[in-house]
């Protein structure tokens, strides 16, 4: 006789383990990414400041696939987002209903598995979304603490 209960416990521990390996595999390639950037970057980039003029034609197309590793490390960081938004609502800490914007769901998203991590969410009429945040070390010292606004220059706008 077997438990429905188990098997569905057992199913959910295996989808978070699922999501935490997607996670860290996402992690990988955005390390192997900026490595690969860095490399093309140095190839790219002129030995002398006088020897800009001098570049030899392929460095064009080095620089063409700078910028498209830097879409495909965005790519990344965005599936990396999704993935532990998801991760983090199967472990139910899902904190609010507002929808945010990628940047302040990234930052969420790195920082939420960090014992000590806290933080709120509230809206703004001028600035948007606000992000509270703190870190607290193992004695329970705030270590870092500060605000992230979806909006931080629109009162400069008026």
């Amino acid at each position: 006789m077997s438990d429905d209960s188990t098997e569905s416990v057992s199913e959910e521990e295996l989808t978070i383990q699922r999501y935490r390996k997607m996670v860290e595999l996402h992690k990988e390639t955005q390390e192997t990414i900026q490595t690969l950037r860095s490399r093309v970057a140095t190839l790219a980039s002129p030995t002398q400041p006088s020897a800009a003029d001098d570049r030899p034609e392929g460095v064009a197309f080095l620089l063409r696939l700078i910028s498209t590793l830097d879409e495909v490390a965005e790519t990344a960081r965005e599936g990396e987002t999704q993935l532990r938004a998801e991760l983090n609502r199967l472990l139910g800490k899902t904190s609010t209903d507002l929808e945010m914007p990628l940047g302040l769901a990234r930052f969420i998203s790195e920082r939420s598995e960090d014992p000590g991590f806290e933080y709120e969410v509230s809206r703004d009429p001028i600035r948007g979304t606000v992000l509270r945040w703190r870190e607290r070390d193992d004695e329970g010292w705030i270590r870092a603490s500060g605000f992230l606004y979806e909006n931080p220059h629109a009162w400069l706008e008026d």
